[in-house]
């Protein structure tokens, strides 16, 4: 097993409070984390301090639900937010870290996951992090 991390950064149309906002308030998570093809949200419950904890449940379009959790390692609103993620369909602990860095009028989102896996996993890594960052920059534009 190696330690393998996946950095991806996205431009928000938003500042960097708001954004923070938006990808911790549960209200604003349930609104954009997912979608009608792959899962939505079902609940974000959350504890937003370092060593809070975290617990979500999601549902697939057909039904199916699961779940993952957590613990805040660091939360410094409105730059970085760092947690662990584990899943409840997989054994692999993950280490999740944004950072919101103020560009122009908007934010430069660096995000990153690292774990302990199979090189092989890194693709489902790198495309379910795409996908989250997808969802949260179009719930950014759409909120403004």
């Amino acid at each position: 097993m190696l330690l393998l991390t996946v950095e991806q950064r996205i431009y928000l149309d938003c500042p960097p409070p708001l954004a923070f906002a938006a990808f911790t308030s549960p209200a604003a998570v349930l609104s954009w984390w997912g979608d009608d093809q792959t899962y939505r949200t079902r609940e974000w419950e959350s504890d937003l301090r370092t060593g809070g904890h975290w617990r979500a449940r999601f549902e697939t379009a057909e039904g199916q639900s699961f779940g993952a959790s957590g613990k805040y390692l660091v939360v410094e609103s409105p730059n970085l937010l760092e947690w662990t993620w584990q899943a409840d369909w997989e054994n692999v602990p993950k280490r999740l870290r944004m950072e919101f860095q103020s560009s122009g009028a908007g934010t430069q989102l660096r995000a990153s996951s690292e774990t302990n896996y199979n090189p092989e996993m890194r693709a489902e890594d790198e495309r379910g992090l795409a996908e989250i960052l997808g969802w949260f920059e179009q719930y950014c534009r759409s909120a403004k």
